[in-house]
Parts: structure tokens; sequence; C-alpha cells
């Protein structure tokens, strides 16, 4: 329901491997439905999403929680979703960065 679309790099060497020999970015559901807790494994990312999906790289998630999701679409950058990094170090960085 948005105009924007998220971008992840995964720190998983398969994933990056799969990237690397397709040549061109993966254009990739998120792990579990919006709303709904994060999937952390294969198995739940298919009992939320068998049927909506074509495919799932099989195995666990190296992380512990989702993502954290920053909107930089506009003038005013709004975290949208917490997650593996901490907002204060986000906002320290950008900080630096601006």
């Amino acid at each position: 329901g948005r105009d924007t679309i998220a971008v992840r790099m995964s720190d998983d060497p398969f994933v990056q491997s799969l990237i690397h020999c397709c040549g061109y970015p993966l254009l990739v559901s998120s792990a579990n439905r919006s709303g709904e807790a994060s999937a952390m494994s294969a198995e739940q990312v298919l009992e939320q999403l068998d049927g909506a999906i074509d495919a799932v790289v099989m195995g666990k998630a190296s992380g512990t929680q989702a993502s954290t999701i920053v909107d930089v679409s506009s003038d005013k950058i709004r975290i949208l979703r917490s997650g593996a990094i901490r907002e204060d170090d986000i906002w320290r960085v950008l900080k630096e960065e601006v």
C-alpha cells in the first residue's frame, strides 16, 4: 500500500552467491505478511506465505529479529520499524553523514 520499496542486502553467503550468479538484484517479498510475526525459519515462512511465493531459501535466519526499516523517501527521515540496528545508532550515523 505504499509508493516505495525496501532495499535489503542479505549477509548470508548462499544468498549473496545467488544474487551474484543472477547478475542483478532479486525482487523478493518479506519473509512474513505485513503485521504478522517475523518468520525466522523456512518453515515459518511457508506457514505464512505458502502458495503466495514461488520459492524459499531453506534454512534459518542468522539474526534474531527483523530488519530495521528506515524511510528516506522524503526530506523527513523516519524509522518505520525498529529491528537489529538500534535507532540511536542510525540517528548518530545520519547526523555524521549530513
